[in-house]
């Protein structure tokens, strides 16, 4: 089970049906480059306030937290500042807002090393005020989870807190439909590497890691369907799409959910395990919270 990326922890639970499906999986980090949130310092400088005065080209958006994304879409809540440009270059395309958002800080203090912040916050090739796009993601999933399992599309790429992992889809997919790329990422095989990967951590809360999900976080493979397939699959998850989340056991209780996951696995010649997998997933995530209430009881 390790070479398929399965942890010790997850073998609480019926495994025997994951080797006879492993040939329909794939790794997702060929698809993916997975990013870890922007932690740039001095929030104040790189996560500017209302009427900051620079120019929209080195704004970019910031999803800080998906406690209001009830949905699979998570929309950014503010904004960073992202520039490139040398002073210089500033100075000759007359950006002055920029120019004097950056000057602002220039003799200001760190305050948690107490060096001025041009020393503070340098990087090897990069300016002292720059954020490189490079940590901008089209999917997020939370760290921590609780009782809904689900990995979220952003409205736009975008930048994002620390307490969360970005999936930046790879230049050779970037023309892949985003909603059918979701539904391979948010099925009952995804949730249960998710429950695997994080279960036995005891706190009833999965904690995970991006690491892990770029060494082990399987998918169904995308490779071995046709366009029609792709198009029958997305036509499947548009009502879960469409409506908002539910915790993990009533989520599967869905309909529209039930009728998604069947199709799915049919279209991949994996239905006759529907049943197996849900109760595997459905068993680790019951453990979890019984794990959960164990130690508050003790408490």
């Amino acid at each position: 089970m390790e070479n398929i990326g399965i942890p010790w922890s997850g073998y609480f639970a019926n495994l025997n049906w994951l080797p006879t499906i492993a040939e329909k999986l794939i790794d997702s980090k060929k698809f993916f480059d997975f990013i870890r949130g922007e932690r740039r310092g001095c929030n104040r400088m790189f996560y500017p306030a209302k009427g900051h005065g620079i120019e929209d080209e080195y704004i970019e958006p910031v999803l800080k937290n998906l406690k209001k994304a009830s949905s699979f879409i998570a929309t950014s809540q503010t904004q960073a500042f992202c520039c490139s440009k040398s002073i210089e270059e500033l100075e000759t395309l007359n950006h002055t807002g920029t120019l004097n958002w950056i000057r602002s800080f220039e003799n200001q203090m760190d305050k948690t090393n107490k060096k001025l912040l041009p020393i503070a916050l340098r990087k090897p090739n990069m300016f002292w005020y720059e954020m490189s796009t490079k940590n901008m993601a089209d999917f997020v999933v939370n760290i921590n989870f609780d009782k809904s399992l689900f990995i979220a599309m952003l409205d736009k790429r975008s930048f994002f807190d620390q307490r969360m992992i970005g999936f930046s889809i790879k230049e050779q997919y970037k023309d892949e439909n985003k909603i059918f790329l979701l539904a391979l990422l948010n099925n009952i095989l995804s949730m249960f590497f998710i429950e695997s990967f994080g279960f036995g951590r005891g706190l009833g809360a999965l904690d995970l890691r991006e690491t892990k999900f770029k060494k082990d976080f399987k998918i169904l493979n995308p490779e071995l369907l046709s366009d029609a397939q792709k198009k029958e699959i997305i036509k499947a998850f548009q009502p879960i799409f469409n409506r908002d989340r539910l915790p993990l056991e009533k989520e599967l209780q869905q309909k529209d959910r039930i009728d998604f996951e069947l199709m799915l696995l049919k279209i991949y010649g994996l239905d006759k395990y529907y049943d197996t997998i849900k109760q595997t997933l459905l068993h680790l995530y019951k453990t979890r919270f019984a794990v959960k209430e164990k130690k508050r009881k003790k408490a």
